[in-house]
């Protein structure tokens, strides 16, 4: 049996990194890079997709990229990042319409509390359009 690629988000608190990466089990392959970093790594979010849904990220935020696959991760990236799989497990629903998917992820854009003190709501409601943009793209 083939086991599904997995897009993973792994962030490095001390460097504020994050690191756009496929594998078939990323919690193993946060342990590689936790052993050989030396550094306290957390698993932000695992996504279903392969190579074109990993370069597609690249792009989508080759202006925050520091080198290789790491990019620098400030508080609007770590709200995109959630909010997209917030937007993935709702595209698993039945949503009827981009209104209504757009309505579903400014609610859940105000539950998030880094979003709540971090980001104003034009730049949420900027996030919330760009997500539904790449979404659509990805399709």
């Amino acid at each position: 049996m083939t086991q599904k690629k997995l897009v993973y988000f792994i962030y490095a608190p001390e460097t504020k990194r994050v690191k756009i990466g496929i594998s078939n089990k990323p919690e193993e392959r946060i342990k590689d890079l936790q052993n050989n970093s030396g550094a306290e790594l957390v698993l932000l979010k695992c996504l279903k997709g392969g190579k074109t849904l990993e370069e597609r990220l690249h792009h989508r935020f080759d202006n925050y990229r520091q080198y290789g696959e790491w990019f620098k991760c400030d508080d609007e990236m770590t709200v995109w990042i959630k909010l997209y799989g917030h937007l993935i497990d709702y595209i698993q629903l039945d949503i009827k319409n981009e209104s209504e998917l757009k309505h579903k992820l400014t609610k859940v854009s105000k539950e998030l509390p880094l979003v709540s003190f971090c980001l104003p709501r034009r730049t949420i409601r900027k996030i919330v359009n760009n997500l539904i943009q790449f979404y659509s793209d990805c399709k």
